[in-house]
């Protein structure tokens, strides 16, 4: 927490400095791939692993930061649609 109000009070609301700079000390201190949000008009859905999200507000801006465990899975157009075969069904459907 510490990390994110000092880099925000150091940067003074230039979100994408205090991004890429929250970024670079969790992946130092913490290790893993973290992924950091600024700004002051924004929404998110991520899904994650407690303990693996940060969200604070500051003011009016608006810091997260979260990291990708193994077992996220990474969302991409088109994810939604999976293939299922039920028994005796070659061809499968789209559920």
């Amino acid at each position: 927490m510490d990390v994110i109000l000092n880099t925000a009070d150091r940067f003074l609301w230039d979100c994408s400095r205090i991004s890429h700079a929250v970024k670079q000390q969790l992946d130092e201190r913490l290790g893993s791939s973290w992924h950091v949000i600024t700004g002051e008009a924004f929404g998110y859905e991520v899904t994650f692993e407690g303990r693996s999200l940060i969200s604070v507000l500051y003011g009016s801006l608006a810091i997260v930061a979260w990291y990708k465990t193994r077992t996220d899975s990474v969302r991409r157009p088109g994810a939604e649609k999976f293939i299922k075969k039920e028994k005796g069904d070659q061809k499968g459907k789209t559920i």
